[in-house]
C-alpha cells in the first residue's frame, strides 16, 4: 500500500514512496491465473477478472501515479506564483524605449545633451 509520509527534514511538500509488491500475494496470483489458463473459457474469465479486479500492487501503482502527478501539478503551481511575485512590475511605452536606446547609442560626452534628444525626435518625425 502506498503510503504518504512527511519528511522532517523538507517543511515543504509530501515524501511519496514507491509501492512495495507482497511477493507472496503475487505468487499465490500468478498461480491461480496459471491453473485457470487450463481452458480457453476459464482462461478469458480469469483474464476479465484480473481486468476487473487488479491487484493491490497495480492499484498501488495507480494511486503512485495519481500522486505524483497531483504533486508535480502543485510544484507547479507554487512555481507560477513565485513567478508572478517576482515578475517586474514596470511597463514601458515603446516611444520611451526607443528614446532610451537612441540615447544609449548616441555618443556621449557631457552631462546634458540636447541635441541627442532633438536629433532623435528629428529622425522619429521622419519615420512618421
Amino acid at each position: 500500500m502506498v503510503t504518504l509520509a512527511r519528511s522532517r527534514t523538507r517543511s515543504m511538500g509530501v515524501a511519496i514512496s514507491y509501492p512495495e509488491r507482497s511477493e507472496g500475494r503475487a505468487a499465490f496470483r500468478r498461480l491461480l491465473e496459471a491453473a485457470s489458463q487450463a481452458t480457453p473459457v476459464t482462461a478469458a474469465l480469469a483474464h476479465l477478472y484480473g481486468y476487473t479486479h487488479p491487484s493491490q500492487f497495480e492499484q498501488d501503482i495507480e494511486k503512485f501515479h495519481r500522486q505524483v502527478a497531483d504533486s508535480v501539478n502543485e510544484h507547479e503551481d507554487r512555481i507560477a506564483r513565485v513567478e508572478a511575485a517576482l515578475a517586474p512590475r514596470a511597463r514601458i511605452n515603446p516611444l520611451a524605449l526607443d528614446v532610451a536606446f537612441y540615447l544609449l547609442r548616441a555618443e556621449y560626452d557631457g552631462p546634458a545633451r540636447p541635441s541627442a534628444v532633438f536629433g532623435f525626435a528629428s529622425r522619429l518625425s521622419g519615420h512618421v
